[in-house]
């Protein structure tokens, strides 16, 4: 039999409002209590097809909502403005104190012999008696007799001979030249043929060489010494010397005067503070020394400086043909409470390589840029002749050295410290992959916990797909203060740089790498090595973009379907649609999508069901601004085809709702917080009941 088929429509009104993404776990569940408790009165005909309403609670998602659910994505609701993406980084600490370093530079010293110090020869006195001075002439002894005026050539009398030496050189010095006239007459005189001549000669050669010769341009009365000094320099005598002396006499004058055997000349020669510049015997100890100053590095001036790091090479020749000890002696370095010293024996006419590891040691007082240093020199005695002159030295070969310190005291003037790279992750957010930025700003944080200055000379700089950008930039970074560390703000954006560009290429990994220039030149600062700066680099782009896709992925929901209602949905639900209002405030088209699955894991991975709508219009859009000018609402139908009603008959159901933007890929947009979606509209199920 057959009767009247008729629906029975019923429509439940929600509330409006901005909720948690659960519309539709309430819509489906409001429907199983309606289904369960409809209470229709059966139809005189055997079945008949019906319609449920079930109104879907209003959603509103936002921008805000957005950056909720966009990792690294920034906005507020309650301060309206652009959706920012925001990646902040905290970067490694850039350490100063082990890469400060000064440079000693090399140069070359001479510790020298100024002087040869040896001992003087004694020179022998020499007496010309009146036979002598007048061979054939002699008058015999203890008479008296009328001496004629004469002229005298003495024989040539020995000086030595001297063992210890067979050469001498003096650079300065005098000789002391005494004649005594015991002679009952006078000598010399000032007239040219009266002037008295002394020789002095080598007589080991033939003929004798004469050495240097003086004159005794006066007369020396009877009983009177002629005394005076004449220069040495230049003279060179050898292990033999010989004198004689030429000149004049008047006599006696015609009258008689006693002549004995002791009557003669005396000559007498000295050397006098004299100083030698070469000689050939058997060498004493030689002792000599050098003040000199090693340059540091014109950046620093240190008053206190306690060094980590650094060797100084030595080169040590010997310039004399004995073994010399040498000690080297830093004024200005210390080990504990002394000087630093170190000794070194060099061979004869030989070389040594000496390092002086500077590790632990202090250096102090070096504010004029210098370190001084002493370096004294002992020649050992030789037992066979050898051959030394002034002029002779140790010489002292520095090499340029780098020395790193534990901490260091003075002023530092842009002493430059290379620091290591440091490499940071920048992880731009799921979801903004077909974000084009247009503006952008990297901020860099520098936090000076050391107590100098500083210019902070670095480059940011990344690589992907086989392009390399690099932005550099300079900060003067303040010194650290008692409240603590100084902080100084770097903000590049795409008007002063190149960060656009860098931030385009989305690198995964980017670099910071340069250098400091440490101190300003004036004032006194202290570091240690364990000084650093680090700090934070953080980008930061609003969200005027160039967009192809963005997504929203709604939290889940579940559906609980008792199993009456199962076994209905199964049996009897022809179709189910959702009639839905969509309210769009964004600068983009949107689109809606439903996913269904029978396990929470498997929504947005493996979903049993997805719906989604075409394209919903975007909102007016101010083509010179890019913001939204007044939202657009449109309506779309989602229909769930029969052969997918089966998976509202599961016990549990888990859906959620995906909002995605759409953009052109070439018009840039801005999205605010403010910026929405609202979804509101109702489900109609055809239930058949029979």
């Amino acid at each position: 039999m057959t009767g009247n088929t008729h629906s029975c429509p019923v429509i439940l009104w929600g509330k409006t409002g901005t909720l948690p993404p659960l519309a539709v776990a309430a819509a489906l569940a409001l429907i199983l209590v309606l289904v369960a408790g409809c209470g229709l009165e059966a139809p005189e005909a055997p079945q008949f097809d019906t319609q449920l309403y079930v109104p879907l609670e209003e959603e509103t998602y936002t921008g805000e909502d957005m950056a909720r659910n966009l990792e690294a994505i920034e906005g507020s609701g309650s301060e309206p403005g652009p959706l920012t993406i925001h990646i902040s980084e905290e970067f490694d600490p850039l350490y100063i104190g082990d890469r400060l370093s000064l440079e000693v530079r090399g140069d070359s010293y001479r510790a020298e012999l100024e002087y040869v110090e040896f001992d003087l020869p004694q020179l022998d006195p020499v007496t010309f008696d009146l036979g002598d001075l007048r061979p054939g002439a002699a008058l015999p002894p203890g008479q008296e007799a009328v001496i004629d005026a004469f002229e005298f050539t003495s024989p040539n009398a020995e000086l030595g001979p001297f063992d210890d030496f067979s050469a001498m050189t003096f650079a300065a010095g005098s000789l002391r030249l005494a004649l005594t006239n015991r002679l009952p007459v006078p000598v010399g005189g000032s007239a040219p043929g009266e002037v008295i001549h002394v020789y002095l000669q080598n007589p080991s050669t033939c003929p004798p060489q004469t050495l240097a010769s003086w004159e005794i341009a006066e007369e020396i009365a009877p009983g009177s010494s002629f005394d005076a000094l004449y220069d040495l320099t230049n003279l060179t005598i050898g292990s033999q010397l010989s004198v004689w002396v030429s000149g004049w006499s008047a006599g006696s004058g015609g009258a008689a005067v006693l002549v004995t055997e002791e009557q003669g000349l005396d000559l007498d020669l000295a050397l006098h503070a004299a100083a030698i510049s070469s000689v050939t015997g058997n060498l004493p100890e030689l002792s000599f020394e050098t003040h000199s100053s090693v340059q540091l590095d014109d950046r620093f001036a240190v008053t206190h400086a306690v060094i980590a790091r650094g060797v100084l090479a030595w080169e040590l020749h010997n310039e004399l043909p004995t073994p010399v000890h040498v000690s080297l002696q830093a004024d200005h370095l210390r080990r504990g409470a002394q000087p630093l010293r170190v000794e070194a024996v060099l061979p004869a006419s030989g070389s040594t390589d000496l390092e002086i590891d500077l590790a632990g040691a202090v250096i102090e007082g070096a504010e004029n840029g210098t370190l001084d240093w002493t370096i004294a020199a002992t020649s050992e005695a030789s037992e066979t002749p050898q051959t030394v002159s002034s002029g002779d030295a140790v010489a002292a070969v520095l090499e340029t050295a780098s020395v790193s310190f534990d901490s260091v005291s003075g002023v530092l003037d842009h002493v430059p410290v290379d620091i290591a790279p440091i490499e940071v992750t920048l992880e731009f957010p799921e979801g903004t992959e077909g974000i084009e930025l247009t503006v952008a700003e990297a901020q860099i944080l520098l936090r000076n916990r050391v107590g100098v200055s500083a210019v902070a000379m670095l480059e940011i700089w990344g690589e992907a797909g086989g392009d390399t950008v690099r932005v550099p930039f300079t900060a003067q970074v303040a010194p650290r203060s008692e409240a603590g560390p100084a902080e100084t703000l770097v903000i590049l954006n795409e008007r002063n740089s190149a960060i656009l560009d860098l931030l385009t290429l989305r690198s995964e990994q980017v670099t910071i790498s340069g250098s400091l220039e440490v101190g300003d030149g004036t004032s006194e600062a202290q570091v240690s090595a364990d000084d650093f700066l680090d700090g934070t680099i953080s980008v930061i782009a609003p969200m005027k973009i160039v967009l192809e896709t963005a997504h929203l992925e709604g939290d889940s929901f579940a559906i609980d379907i008792d199993e009456e209602i199962r076994e209905r949905i199964s049996e009897n639900l022809l179709d189910l649609t959702v009639d839905a209002h969509v309210e769009n405030h964004f600068p983009a088209d949107v689109q809606v999508k439903l996913h269904f699955a029978r396990t929470e894991g498997a929504l947005f991975v493996n979903d049993d069901l997805i719906r989604d709508t075409d394209a919903i219009a975007l909102a007016a859009v101010d083509l010179e601004s890019g913001r939204v000018d007044s939202a657009t609402t449109s309506r779309v139908l989602m229909e769930v085809a029969s052969g997918d009603i089966k998976v509202f008959a599961e016990e549990k159901l888990y859906g959620a709702v995906e909002i995605t933007l759409l953009g052109d890929g070439e018009s840039p947009v801005e999205i605010w917080s403010t910026d929405f979606v609202t979804i509101k509209g109702v489900v109609s199920f055809s239930y058949r009941v029979e």
